[in-house]
């Protein structure tokens, strides 16, 4: 049975690496630092250990396809050892994939998509502890992605530890509540962790993961678990993302100051508080925390939600340098790509309009000073 869950997580990956294959997949060259360096270490296997911030000084402008000669020759190695590696993965050849994803990481780690998929390789090979160390990479890039949080609680679940793998299943449904594939999981787990009184209700939402409760029955998962450890960092967050869904401000403010008193660096408390400034409408203060939480790291969502910010005040070309980053960090997005990519037309035309009133401007001046030259004579 476990087999079937590894696969079947498997062809999803692939399925968004044939969407990233497509044309989705973009290197956005609006910034001028870099995020995470290569990592200095490595194991015997050569898996890279751990990644550091590191500037790295690269200017251009737009945003261009992985593959676009132009880009800087690191980039399109790493790319090209990680379309390797996706063959590999076609031929069922895992070794030789996550050889090629290893070395996708150690090129080009800002990446979440080759850890990611270094992650699933080693799955395929019963190598859940690395796996886990490659989905906690990828959670460091994008700390409310599902897709990688749900990877995460099963690698733990292989592992045989149901708390780790229940807590980051619930930190997927905090984000997103009606996610089918992880309540399924989510009842097993709490099978292992024989919390019964759950029992009926989670075999539910298994079922019909959007019935109405889905959000306040993961409030009183996260709360079973908080009354274990008051001061879980994650369990906090979580609670204040549920709550942020009703608006509960005071609570979320709460469980968010408490978080960030246990993890004054936390990226997902620091994201949450600024969507909570951004709900209540006061934007100068989710400004300031969206930037207090990029400070720290530099998370997709807090590029894309000051981006939208930045489109509603017409700042059109901090909204585009804003979302050319959340692209290249999580061009798993591709409502993101859209609008990166209308904000790039909208400058062009801006640009067009500007040199054209520039043009008639200037035909307008010559006009007036042959004129004048014609009336002194």
């Amino acid at each position: 049975m476990a087999t079937d869950k590894k696969v079947l997580k498997t062809d999803v990956i692939v399925g968004l690496f044939s969407l990233a294959v497509g044309g989705l997949v973009i290197f956005s060259i609006t910034r001028d630092e870099g995020v995470f360096a290569p990592a200095d270490k490595a194991d015997s296997s050569g898996f890279p250990i751990g990644t550091m911030p590191r500037k790295r000084n690269v200017k251009k402008e737009g945003g261009k396809p992985l593959n676009d000669p132009s880009l800087p020759a690191y980039v399109n190695d790493a790319y090209a050892r990680f379309m390797q590696a996706v063959d590999d993965e076609k031929n069922n050849d895992y070794k030789s994939a996550i050889k090629h994803y290893i070395e996708a990481c150690k090129l080009d780690p800002i990446r979440k998509m080759y850890w990611s998929g270094l992650g699933n390789a080693y799955m395929h090979e019963n190598i859940f502890d690395k796996a886990v160390a490659c989905f906690t990479e990828v959670y460091n890039r994008d700390v409310f992605d599902t897709f990688n949080l749900a990877n995460l609680g099963f690698a733990s679940q292989s592992l045989r530890n149901d708390r780790e793998a229940l807590r980051y299943y619930l930190m997927a449904l905090s984000v997103q509540p009606d996610l089918q594939d992880v309540w399924g999981e989510v009842y097993n787990v709490a099978h292992g962790l024989v919390m019964m009184s759950f029992y009926d209700r989670l075999h539910e939402m298994s079922q019909s993961p959007g019935s109405p409760g889905n959000a306040d029955l993961v409030l009183q998962l996260n709360q079973v678990m908080l009354n274990d450890n008051p001061d879980d960092y994650y369990f906090l967050v979580n609670r204040a993302m549920v709550n942020l869904r009703f608006m509960r401000v005071t609570s979320v403010q709460e469980d968010i100051d408490k978080a960030l008193k246990v993890n004054p660096r936390g990226p997902a408390a620091l994201l949450c508080r600024a969507q909570l400034y951004r709900y209540m409408g006061e934007y100068a203060k989710a400004v300031e925390a969206y930037n207090a939480c990029l400070a720290v790291s530099p998370q997709p969502v807090a590029y894309a939600e000051l981006g939208t910010i930045q489109m509603e005040q017409g700042k059109l070309d901090e909204a585009l340098h804003s979302y050319g980053k959340a692209t290249e960090l999580g061009n798993d997005k591709p409502s993101w790509v859209a609008t990166y990519n209308t904000l790039r037309v909208e400058k062009l035309k801006r640009a067009a309009a500007t040199a054209a009133a520039a043009e008639e401007a200037n035909k307008a001046g010559k006009a007036a000073i042959a004129q004048d030259k014609s009336g002194a004579k």
